[in-house]
């Protein structure tokens, strides 16, 4: 009984510590082209859940096998704050670790800022940039 117990605890305990040990700072990727379309599956032909530009970042949920576009049929399944649900891009519009940290360095933050005024008024940014640093805090 003894020992059962002791199993038993120790099958809760790893459950609640090994999803914290796989939680790090490459489970997010950044958007590398303009407009990306973030589809509702894993295809061109699939419904758009919503538009992303150059520099965002987004948070990976999972890898998936989808369309093959340039030969590659590698999609990520990803979460954004600009739409309620889930969505996919293909993997050519996404940087990843090392990738990602390159791109980082080159992409200016004003580059991203000069994109968002050809669309929306400084009044609208200030509010997508606050919206913006909420969410990436409850993550």
């Amino acid at each position: 009984m003894c020992c059962l117990l002791l199993k038993k605890n120790l099958l809760i305990l790893f459950l609640l510590i090994v999803p914290v040990v796989f939680i790090h700072a490459d489970d997010y990727g950044v958007i590398t082209g303009n407009n990306v379309r973030i589809r509702s599956e894993a295809s061109t032909k699939s419904s758009i859940a919503g538009e992303l530009y150059k520099g965002m970042k987004v948070k990976i949920v999972e890898e998936v096998k989808g369309e093959n576009i340039l030969g590659s049929d590698k999609w990520y399944k990803i979460t954004h704050f600009s739409f309620y649900e889930e969505g996919f891009v293909h993997s050519k519009f996404l940087a990843l670790g090392n990738e990602k940290e390159t791109f980082l360095k080159t992409f200016k933050k004003n580059q991203f800022d000069n994109q968002l005024k050809e669309i929306f008024s400084s009044k609208e940014i200030k509010k997508i940039n606050e919206f913006e640093a909420l969410f990436q805090n409850i993550k």
